[in-house]
C-alpha cells in the first residue's frame, strides 16, 4: 500500500515538474533584465552620495549644495520608478503563474493525467480540500 502511494505521489510529482520548471525559467528571463537596471541605478545612487560626502568641501566652497541635492533626488527617483516597475513585473508574473497553476488543477480534473485524477479523487473521498471544493 506504501509503495503504491508512494509511485503515486512521485508520478504527481513528475507530472508538475516541467509546469515548475517553465514557470521558472520564464521568471528569470523576465525579471533578470529589470532587476539589473535596479541594481545599476543603486549603483548611481551610491556613487552620487558617495561623491557628495568626499567633496564636501568643494561642493560647499563653489555652492554647489542644491544642484548636488537635485542630482541625488533624481537618481532616487530613477530607482524608484526601476523598482515600481520590477514590482509590478513580479506581480503580473505572479498572477500569470497562479493562473497556470489553476489551469494545471482543472485540467488534471477534467482527466489529462490519470495520476491527478486519482490522487484527486483519493483527496476528496478522505474529505481533504481540493481546489474545486470549498472548507465547510
Amino acid at each position: 500500500m506504501r509503495i503504491a502511494i508512494g509511485r503515486r505521489l512521485a508520478l504527481v510529482a513528475l507530472a508538475i515538474t516541467p509546469v515548475i520548471v517553465l514557470t521558472a525559467f520564464r521568471y528569470s528571463r523576465v525579471s533578470h533584465p529589470v532587476l539589473r537596471d535596479v541594481q545599476q541605478s543603486l549603483g548611481e545612487v551610491a556613487t552620487v552620495a558617495e561623491e557628495s560626502i568626499t567633496g564636501v568641501h568643494v561642493v560647499k566652497s563653489f555652492a554647489q549644495e542644491k544642484r548636488r541635492a537635485e542630482r541625488f533626488g533624481d537618481a532616487s527617483n530613477t530607482v524608484f520608478a526601476k523598482t515600481l516597475a520590477a514590482n509590478t513585473s513580479e506581480t503580473m508574473h505572479a498572477a500569470t503563474a497562479k493562473r497556470a497553476d489553476v489551469a494545471v488543477v482543472t485540467r488534471g480534473k477534467a482527466s489529462a493525467s490519470p495520476t491527478i485524477d486519482a490522487t484527486m479523487s483519493q483527496a476528496a473521498s478522505s474529505g481533504a480540500p481540493t481546489a474545486n471544493r470549498r472548507r465547510k
